[in-house]
């Protein structure tokens, strides 16, 4: 898995800055929408930042997964972006993915949400910064989003990279 993630830097470099561009301005987005009209936003309760929490962690994770394994999928067979060096079913975590992108991106973004909520919630709470301004939750909403890119993108283009063409499409016709 190393000597992939050394041979291909660019390209995950690259697909990593844009997923975390887009997640960035997805989790301001969704969080300006939510928070725009309180002045004073709680972690715990209705209408805190916990509840709030669920989808901006599960929405871009699934959008990400929806979006780009389909896409990598396409473009490593035009050969404009690279290929794992192995096959998804020779790799003991991508063989338990699902072949469909929108399984795969539903599993992904189940993953994402029971890992990341936990454990932000529970720093969250440690570190009992509560009540947020608007514009401090929007701050922090903003470096999570982008955090979520750094931490699920790899794994979502390592995953449509070693699928040597196995997409629905192709399954199902054989």
């Amino acid at each position: 898995m190393w000597k992939l993630m050394l041979a291909h830097r660019s390209f995950f470099i690259r697909e990593t800055v844009i997923a975390m561009v887009i997640n960035a301005l997805m989790c301001f987005a969704m969080t300006f929408v939510a928070f725009r009209s309180q002045t004073q936003i709680i972690l715990w309760g209705s209408g805190g930042l916990f509840l709030d929490l669920i989808p901006t962690i599960f929405m871009p994770i699934f959008c990400m997964a929806v979006i780009i394994t389909p896409t990598l999928r396409k473009r490593i067979e035009k050969g404009t972006a690279p290929r794992a060096p192995w096959q998804r079913r020779d790799h003991a975590l991508l063989r338990l993915l699902p072949v469909a992108s929108i399984f795969r991106a539903v599993i992904i973004g189940l993953c994402g949400l029971f890992l990341l909520l936990p454990i932000t919630t529970g720093l969250l709470s440690l570190f009992k910064i509560f009540p947020l301004s608007l514009n401090e939750v929007l701050v922090f909403k903003i470096c999570f989003g982008a955090l979520m890119g750094v931490l699920i993108t790899p794994f979502i283009l390592i995953g449509a990279m070693a699928d040597k063409g196995e997409s629905p499409c192709r399954e199902s016709e054989a």
